[in-house]
């Protein structure tokens, strides 16, 4: 990724994590809680878990409805996250 283009991932990423609702989603979770998140399009998932990696140590599980969503989120976060993310195949691909 071009140095401008990282800059601009990472403002991104500045300005979600100053977000009030952000910060309420991540005591949530540090609170021991699940969540969830809708109404998000493009690549707003993929900032909401790049925001919310870099704010807790803990691992982060994010389920998606079809193997496809999963790749483009995958390729999403890798703009966001330089250490990238680790794409679990669907259950009816792995053997018995």
């Amino acid at each position: 990724m071009a140095t401008t283009e990282a800059a601009l991932a990472d403002d991104l990423l500045k300005l979600a994590q100053s977000t009030r609702e952000l910060q309420r989603v991540t005591e949530s979770l540090a609170a021991g809680h699940r969540c969830s998140a809708g109404g998000l399009w493009g690549s707003g998932c993929a900032l909401l878990v790049a925001a919310l990696a870099r704010q807790t140590a803990a691992t982060l599980l994010v389920l998606t409805p079809t193997s496809e969503q999963a790749e483009a989120l995958q390729d999403d976060l890798a703009t966001f996250l330089p250490q990238g993310a680790a794409l679990f195949p669907a259950c009816e691909t792995l053997r018995s």
